[in-house]
């Protein structure tokens, strides 16, 4: 079971990752509602992140 929360941890980083370079690609080509857009699920990913990295410290 830890292995599959590891997985699930370091492919939430993937996204969160992701989600950046998007959202930068969106305000290059200036599309700023979808720029937007991406930086809310960003915020969404960072706050996954935090929740599973405060569960993974305690187990």
């Amino acid at each position: 079971m830890k292995a599959d929360k590891e997985k699930s941890y370091h492919e939430i980083i993937y996204v969160h990752d992701k989600l950046l370079e998007l959202r930068h690609i969106a305000q290059s080509n200036h599309y700023p509602m979808l720029a937007y857009f991406i930086e809310m699920a960003w915020v969404e990913a960072s706050d996954v992140l935090r929740s599973q990295s405060g569960r993974m410290t305690k187990n």
